[in-house]
């Protein structure tokens, strides 16, 4: 049976890939009603290949030493892949805006990005006045002539000595095109093998409960107020670059662009309740069969939020850990055998965490 569950982990990895090479040359139906009809569908199918590697993974209940080591080789391989496609390349240092990758061995480009000027002089005309009054304007003021104001330029600088980690990712996220599959699917199998870790610290079914609510109240902090949210304001390319990419039909053509990103904290917490679902001898079924649609109308929703006002307040992510743990409460009701003080107690938790989470963080961020 565990051969058989090693097969399905490895089909749902092959499957993934061929998913990720395969969408992107999709055409773009022109009704928007098939267009919406065929990204469900097909957002539908590779939720449910991409959830389907934590389950096997975490149904075959390997050895921890297994895990770490797949946790190992699958980091290795993704920094490997990342460290590949961004070596050709070298900073491009624009004063007052930063720096883009510029592939060494190649010219400056003649045309720069929009929001780039390209370093020319600024044109200067010089006003003609009457004898002994050159320097002066109309209101007898001094005028500076083109040689006391010398043309701005813009500083321009490429420097081609290794670039540090965060500009590797910075390229990646901008150059990465088809590797992309390549390292959201390692970065899938290193969170599952984390999360299977992990879920070694939950030792029996009740402790499951408390943990979904607080790992949901958490990630709705995160997602909008805390580490997520400012990661995703001041360095996107690292979030973009370590996160799950969902490829976009008819992306290829403008270099298989990503409709969506799933985080890994997502892979590591669904991959943590499944693991010590299995263990415990639980409902890991149900529980995934519950996950699945939940997770996958959830990211439809996401990537609906641009289209629909309604859907505004899903703009810079969904925090999915309320889906999962609402998943893990339903699948395994019948498993939670808790006295009547203590689902009171997990009650009051709940009720200030969110008191906490929807009415003090924002106060303290508005005084901030």
């Amino acid at each position: 049976m565990k051969d058989r569950r090693f097969i399905y982990f490895v089909l749902s990895c092959a499957a993934c890939v061929a998913l990720w090479l395969l969408i992107p040359y999709l055409p773009v139906p022109k009704n928007t009603y098939v267009f919406a009809a065929v990204g469900l569908a097909m957002l539908s199918v590779f939720m449910f290949i991409q959830m389907s590697i934590p389950r096997w993974f975490t149904s075959l209940t390997v050895k921890p030493v297994w895990a770490v080591l797949v946790v190992v080789v699958a980091i290795v391989g993704w920094l490997a892949v990342v460290m590949v496609v961004s070596s050709p390349y070298a900073r491009y240092e624009v004063k007052g805006y930063g720096s883009i990758p510029l592939k060494i061995g190649e010219d400056v480009p003649e045309n720069l990005p929009a929001t780039i000027q390209k370093e020319f002089p600024m044109p200067q005309t010089e006003q003609k006045k009457e004898p002994g009054k050159e320097n002066e304007n109309k209101d007898g003021k001094n005028l500076k002539t083109a040689s006391d104001n010398p043309p701005k330029m813009m500083k321009v600088t490429l420097i081609r000595r290794p670039a540090n980690l965060s500009f590797k990712l910075f390229v990646f996220s901008n150059v990465a095109q088809k590797s992309k599959v390549i390292t959201s699917l390692l970065m899938i199998i290193a969170a599952s093998a984390f999360g299977y870790l992990v879920s070694y610290i939950l030792r029996e079914p009740n402790i499951l409960l408390p943990v979904s609510i607080l790992a949901a109240g958490i990630d709705i902090w995160t997602v909008k107020w805390g580490p997520t949210f400012q990661a995703i304001q001041k360095i996107p390319h690292v979030v973009e670059s370590v996160s799950v990419a969902i490829p976009k039909i008819g992306g290829a053509a403008a270099g298989f662009q990503a409709v969506s990103f799933i985080g890994p904290a997502d892979f590591i917490f669904f991959a943590m309740f499944l693991g010590a679902i299995y263990r415990l001898k639980m409902n890991p079924v149900r529980t995934f069969w519950v996950a699945f649609p939940l997770l996958t109308l959830g990211m439809a929703s996401v990537i609906a939020s641009g289209m629909f006002p309604a859907l505004k307040f899903l703009h810079g992510g969904l925090p999915a850990l309320i889906l999962i743990g609402a998943s893990v409460v339903i699948g395994n009701l019948g498993h939670f055998k808790l006295k009547k003080d203590e689902y009171i107690a997990i009650a009051v938790v709940a009720v200030l965490l969110a008191a906490v989470i929807f009415v003090l963080t924002p106060i303290i961020r508005s005084g901030s």
